[in-house]
């Protein structure tokens, strides 16, 4: 069945958001500003930017201004990493969507996968199919219908929990054979209980790709500072405001308040 589907004809029932659009938008951090040396200076982020092992990490700061990090850290990525794929998800762009956030978050990384392999891959679509296809069958096939247009069978494979899509993703990543990846992900919050499912596809993934060890991985999290996360995400690697880590190299302290206004 996932055999007989391309990538045009899938495209047109994904839930994804153009990024590079909402990036756009946004005003990339200034390294030398003076309000940001408890993200530029710390070590862990030093590390983060400089070392060629995968790593992880997660800054938690005030919602203004971290989108200008995010942005920052995609363009220099996509500069550094020529010949790497960098994908990346600003939880901004999900905002008012009819689909839930895990299902754009998916639908997004697949669309970015496949344009960075610059065709439209039928080894990467039917591998994501497939992937959906067996979250069914440890339910149900009844509602798959003989007489069925190819539309519908597709709507039908894409309906899936939120919490199976990490396997999806995993999967497209698997087939694409990424030497060198990048994941950038901005605003990441649980602030409603129907983002819960979004954050543990996250945390699935950066888990499931750092432990592979068959690519070089570096994923990025940046989100408010919501102690809920914690949960989820708090085994990463992390730099929060005003909470710096020990070990970390000279830091000017500053404000809350002075640094909403710097970043504003």
């Amino acid at each position: 069945m996932a055999t007989k589907v391309d990538w045009s004809t899938l495209s047109r029932h994904l839930s994804f958001v153009d990024q590079d659009r909402h990036r756009s938008t946004n005003v990339p951090l200034d390294e030398n500003s003076p309000g940001f040396p408890w993200i530029t200076k710390n070590i862990d982020f030093i590390k983060w930017e400089s070392d060629e092992k995968s790593r992880a990490l997660w800054l938690s700061g005030p919602r203004d201004g971290m989108m200008g990090v995010a942005s920052q850290v995609i363009a220099k990525e996509k500069a550094i990493r020529s010949n790497g794929c960098v994908l990346y998800f600003f939880c901004a762009t999900a905002r008012g969507a009819r689909s839930s956030i895990a299902t754009i978050f998916a639908h997004t990384l697949l669309r970015q996968i496949v344009c960075f392999w610059g065709a439209e891959d039928q080894a990467i679509t039917t591998a994501f199919l497939t992937a959906l296809l067996e979250r069914h069958i440890h339910r149900s096939l009844s509602d798959f219908k003989k007489d069925d247009t190819l539309d519908a069978t597709v709507e039908k494979i894409l309906d899936v929990p939120d919490d199976d899509l990490h396997a999806t993703l995993l999967e497209a990543i698997a087939i694409a054979k990424l030497e060198d990846l990048s994941l950038i992900i901005d605003g990441i919050s649980i602030a409603t209980s129907k983002d819960d499912a979004f954050v543990r596809n996250v945390s699935f993934l950066v888990d499931h790709v750092m432990d592979a060890r068959t690519t070089r991985f570096k994923a990025l999290l940046t989100s408010p500072q919501h102690s809920e996360l914690r949960g989820s995400l708090g085994h990463l690697p992390s730099i929060e405001l005003d909470k710096e880590r020990n070990g970390c190299a000279s830091i000017i302290p500053v404000s809350e308040q002075v640094l909403t206004r710097l970043v504003s």
